[in-house]
């Protein structure tokens, strides 16, 4: 696919010349999203929902009563997501009181929250500058004016987006299967999930010998016949 290369009017102008901006635009742009850590941030998130979205529906068939199978399907064959999100705060009567019921409302209340801000990541359009600073905009029918109107997405929103869905994928996983083990790894600086050390053999100690003698190999039984 042909790279999309935009620049300012203003971008021949020496810069003393170029008119104060509150964010200076000018230089070369390329259309779609051309920052390696910003992209490897969206495709987690990408790839976060879909878990989101079986644990919803796990959620939901739970609280329709029904046996796994039927209520999964009755769930995903409601049209529109506005139609799964108002039948989620209705099975909410069936949730019982007290503290499962507020965890629910929560939880469905933050996956209403990330579907839109999902949803407006990855349909946006996206925009890179020369100096890898990203900005996004909503999908419109004039190019020109979505560019225009680009805000800046800088990595700690992504950062925070996907710890906020990681967060929601154990609320739901606790709520749609409460007996399920619910682990949460120890994390680095990066943020990456690490690999928590495993119990190896214990250590035989080796037989002593003294000095100066070798051990003589002793061959193995052969077995009689």
């Amino acid at each position: 696919m042909k790279t999309l290369r935009k620049k300012r009017p203003d971008a021949a102008q020496p810069r003393s010349d170029r008119p104060k901006q509150e964010r200076n635009v000018s230089g070369a742009w390329q259309a779609g999203l051309w920052n390696d850590h910003h992209a490897a941030l969206l495709g987690k998130i990408a790839a976060a929902m879909p878990q989101v979205e079986e644990l919803a529906t796990d959620l939901a068939a739970q609280l329709l009563g029904e046996p796994a199978l039927p209520g999964r399907t009755i769930f995903r064959g409601l049209a529109g997501e506005a139609t799964r999100l108002k039948v989620l705060r209705a099975l909410l009567d069936g949730a019982g009181a007290g503290g499962r019921r507020r965890a629910i409302d929560a939880a469905v209340s933050d996956y209403a929250a990330a579907r839109r801000k999902w949803r407006s990541l990855l349909h946006g359009l996206w925009y890179t500058h020369e100096n890898g600073r990203t900005f996004l905009a909503a999908p419109s029918g004039d190019e020109a004016a979505s560019f225009l109107v680009a805000r800046e997405v800088k990595t700690t929103e992504l950062e925070a987006e996907l710890a906020r869905l990681t967060a929601l994928t154990e609320a739901l996983l606790g709520l749609a299967h409460p007996g399920a083990r619910i682990r949460t790894p120890a994390r680095d600086g990066r943020g990456a999930a690490r690999r928590q050390s495993e119990k190896g053999r214990a250590k035989r100690t080796a037989p002593k010998r003294e000095a100066g003698k070798r051990r003589r190999r002793v061959p193995p039984k052969r077995a009689e016949t």
